[in-house]
């Protein structure tokens, strides 16, 4: 296959500038490896610098991959979204070092970070506990949305997507925060399309997904779980990271997709 393609389907993201913020593990590290593949120009951020370092190192292995190729080497940076107080200093350090001080704009941003939340009774959960999950499932988002004219290329040709999940729709549970947060998500996604356009902003909705997070689970215990997983989707499967991060990438290349919600779930809200 030829190489530094200007046009065709393949190679819409070639030379694209693409952050992926939590984009070390999981879906967010599938979109990211994905992106290169295609011959994007890929940053991933995270908060572990281990992480970071294992992410670059196994992006940058990959160049057999890559079908067409542009500036490949995959970057890193490290970046707390956990703190409040620093939480828009700190992504303006980010977007600062990713677009080396605005001279390079970036075209895309997909954010898949999250805290692992898990069942939580409701008769526990104080006002604390709210806030603290919410902040990178909700307050980062809309800081995303804040700083977007300033380090993302005004265009349709640019997009944010954003992540929620399942939960907000079909919740179980012990679920409350997680749905709770889900839904503003979806709600934020809207809102930033009609505040930033024509910059595209989108969200992508999972389903029940085998990341990293089942890796700590002993087999009697892990097997029973994929099994109900399974069983609680049409397709009588469980998502991988290769297989949720092709919606990411429609969304960055469909120029025509904005202010959208889009499942990837199996079938689970029909199941």
């Amino acid at each position: 296959m030829s190489e530094n393609k200007s046009s065709g389907y393949a190679s819409k993201l070639t030379a694209k500038r693409v952050l992926v913020l939590g984009g070390t593990s999981g879906i967010g590290l599938a979109v990211a490896e994905a992106v290169k593949e295609f011959g994007g120009k890929i940053f991933v951020s995270s908060s572990s610098q281990s992480k970071i370092d294992a992410a670059i190192s196994r992006l940058n292995a990959a160049e057999n991959k890559v079908l067409y190729r542009a500036e490949t080497k995959a970057q890193g940076y490290r970046c707390e979204l956990d703190n409040l107080e620093e939480l828009e200093s700190n992504l303006i350090a980010l977007f600062e070092h990713v677009t080396e001080g605005r001279r390079h704009k970036l075209d895309h941003v997909v954010y898949t970070a999250g805290n692992k939340v898990g069942s939580v009774p409701l008769t526990v959960t104080d006002t604390k506990m709210i806030t603290e999950h919410g902040i990178l499932r909700f307050y980062v988002p809309i800081i995303i949305g804040k700083l977007a004219l300033d380090y993302i290329t005004v265009s349709a040709q640019s997009s944010i997507t954003l992540t929620s999940g399942v939960n907000n729709i079909k919740p179980v549970a012990g679920r409350v925060l997680m749905a709770g947060w889900g839904s503003g998500v979806e709600g934020i996604t809207r809102a930033l399309a009609v505040d930033l356009r024509p910059i595209r902003v989108n969200c992508i909705c999972p389903g029940p997904t085998k990341t990293e997070l089942f890796d700590g689970f002993p087999d009697d215990v892990l097997q029973p779980l994929l099994e109900r997983y399974k069983s609680s989707t049409m397709t009588r499967t469980i998502g991988t990271p290769e297989d949720v991060s092709e919606s990411y990438l429609y969304c960055m290349r469909d120029t025509f997709v904005d202010g959208t919600v889009i499942h990837s779930s199996g079938g689970y809200l029909l199941a």
